[in-house]
């Protein structure tokens, strides 16, 4: 990937992961890019293609991909987001579409297998997103 398109990447994904919002800072590293649209299914280096990923979102949703459209994951950069997925009172994700209960089950599954594997059990990882809200305290 040419480092022009990478750094477009960064930039326009505010140096975050465009999935779960941790930033290069907490993370302490650059982040993964990640094919929205797998390469293995069709998809483009294209730059609209292309979503800012820490390791753990973009290890977890690895090859993911649904040719119907209802079968697939919000894009961060080109769904809106708010029409699929509001937030419950207890912080959990509520899904307002079929495609919002998708990403929201999804989110919450990674957050349960990211978390409980120990090869991924990133201590500070957890301690962010604890703090930014994205997990809950006993996770």
């Amino acid at each position: 990937m040419r480092l022009s398109l990478r750094r477009q990447v960064r930039q326009r994904d505010r140096f975050r992961c465009a999935y779960c919002g941790i930033s290069e800072e907490e993370i302490g590293a650059e982040l993964t890019i990640d094919h929205f649209r797998p390469v293995r299914h069709g998809g483009s280096h294209a730059l609209e293609n292309l979503v800012y990923a820490c390791h753990a979102c973009n290890e977890f949703k690895g090859h993911f991909w649904s040719a119907e459209v209802a079968g697939r994951l919000l894009h961060p950069g080109q769904d809106e987001i708010a029409h699929h997925i509001q937030e419950g009172d207890d912080g959990s994700l509520l899904g307002l579409t079929e495609r919002g209960r998708l990403h929201s089950v999804w989110h919450g599954l990674k957050q349960h297998l990211v978390f409980s594997q120990a090869n991924r059990n990133s201590v500070s990882h957890r301690v962010i997103l604890r703090a930014r809200g994205i997990i809950s305290p006993c996770t």
